[in-house]
């Protein structure tokens, strides 16, 4: 609804009931929809328009190459990633430019009190994101939900992404009906990603946000530089397979389960 123009009232009016239903003084809302300058605009202006409540923005600065996996494997778990992870990441380099969203969101919202934390693993409370979050903003008493994990969050391993991108398909909806199957009834191995960059790509790929991290490091508090560039021993930040035998093994291990998928599909067609 907050994409939608008009329906702001409406949005106030349903986020106000359900605030005082929870008779609660403090309450977080989280959503991906404050990303990109317009959606963030959007929500703060909705949200900036309840009456007698004060609103604390808190926004995550992933460092850049950390977020650009994460989109890479966002769209993985959609079926629609055909020309690989890392082509994909190298193509929207420029989506992890933070400064110019930093700049038009305190131009619009200077009257907010701004919060800024550097999500990185070495930086995480606990080496978990839900829980780091939770103890930025003074909820370290609250549990945090465990072995909740879905189905549906699974995300393709790169090997198992590489030998899908070997198959012809005629139509984007079979790349997607397959990795559904496979979601389904695949093993787990299949959806263990790991990283997606290497460590030196890693390194090349930050060295390009140098200029951007120092002009922001002003405005958050934080010296970003040093934390997302100096401080980073990179040799030891990389999960990725490194080794050809290994990926080669892994690939020809999700080729093999493509075509028993595939085969299973067909039997199912004929009956």
């Amino acid at each position: 609804m907050m994409r939608e123009e008009g329906r702001d009232s409406f949005i106030r009016g349903k986020i106000a009931r359900e605030v005082e239903a929870t008779h609660q003084s403090k309450l977080l809302i989280s959503s991906e929809t404050a990303y990109g300058t317009y959606p963030t605009r959007k929500m703060m202006s909705v949200l900036g328009g309840m009456k007698d409540i004060d609103i604390k923005a808190l926004f995550y600065f992933r460092r850049q190459d950390l977020f650009l996996e994460s989109l890479a494997k966002q769209r993985g778990k959609t079926g629609n990633l055909a020309g690989g992870y890392l082509p994909f990441i190298y193509a929207r380099r420029d989506k992890a430019d933070y400064a110019g969203f930093l700049r038009a969101m305190r131009t619009r919202f200077n009257d907010i009190a701004w919060s800024a934390h550097l999500y990185d693993r070495a930086h995480l409370h606990r080496q978990d994101a839900v829980s780091d979050l939770f103890h930025r903003i003074g909820l370290d008493g609250v549990e945090v939900a465990t072995q909740t994990r879905m189905v549906a969050n699974r995300t393709p391993s790169l090997p198992f992404i590489a030998a899908l991108s070997e198959c012809g398909f005629s139509d984007p909806s079979e790349r997607r009906a397959l990795l559904h199957s496979a979601l389904a009834h695949s093993p787990a191995t299949f959806f263990k990603t790991a990283d997606v960059l290497t460590a030196e790509q890693r390194a090349e790929l930050m060295d390009g946000y140098r200029a951007c991290n120092a002009a922001m490091s002003d405005e958050v508090g934080v010296d970003l530089v040093k934390l997302f560039h100096d401080d980073v021993a990179w040799d030891g930040v990389s999960g990725a397979i490194s080794d050809s035998d290994e990926w080669d093994w892994a690939v020809q291990a999700a080729r093999l389960e493509i075509g028993r998928l595939t085969k299973l599909a067909r039997l199912d067609a004929a009956a």
